[in-house]
């Protein structure tokens, strides 16, 4: 249904001569060249904290496109990408290849950067999980994997929202790029626990 890879975070179109140490390639943080059955992309976007293909790295069948409906127009906040992702992925196969298929411009000016800098984006991740919610509900989707991993995404926003001025220094001190270093080997550690775990179990 879905063919997507990944995008370099691309600094240095500015000319400040710091920029170009600032690309990166985003690491989706899983096993590429590989199929994957729904939900277990969603399934890991959760554990991620997010983590995706960006939408400007995918070719989506038109049938499939047609049949889920990918956008939601009334969603007028940030994160609207999240929610394209949530319908792909808990309703079909997509595979992920092994290559950068985009580059995405980051300013400090973007929509985005603004609004994460501001409590507005905690508020924005409040309504797409009240979607979220409504969503899984009308569609019927019960699979404790999907719930279970909605819960625990939940809990980390409310607790890094919870951080306010904290969370804000820390994005504002680091980089985009060291940070998503950060949270990378965060969710590395934890995918390498949990094999371990149900190892031992």
């Amino acid at each position: 249904d879905v063919v997507c890879g990944t995008a370099e975070c691309w600094f240095s179109w500015s000319e400040r001569s710091s920029a170009k140490e600032q690309d990166f390639v985003i690491d989706l943080v899983l096993m590429t060249e590989k199929l994957y059955e729904p939900p277990a992309l969603f399934v890991h976007n959760m554990k991620a904290g997010g983590r995706k293909a960006p939408t400007d790295c995918m070719m989506i069948r038109k049938e499939y496109a047609k049949r889920i409906g990918i956008f939601e127009e009334e969603f007028r906040h940030i994160g609207e990408d999240q929610i394209a992702w949530a319908k792909l992925t808990l309703n079909g196969r997509i595979y992920v290849m092994d290559e950068v298929l985009a580059r995405y411009r980051l300013h400090p000016d973007s929509i985005t950067a603004v609004e994460s800098r501001s409590r507005r984006a905690d508020a924005s991740a409040g309504y797409f999980f009240n979607w979220l919610d409504e969503y899984l509900e009308t569609q019927r989707i019960d699979s404790e994997k999907v719930l279970d991993s909605v819960r625990r995404f939940k809990r980390k926003a409310q607790f890094e929202a919870r951080l306010g001025v904290l969370k804000r220094l820390y994005q504002k001190t680091l980089p985009l790029h060291i940070r998503y270093k950060l949270r990378d080997k965060v969710t590395k550690m934890k995918k390498a626990l949990s094999r371990s775990t149900h190892w031992h179990e």
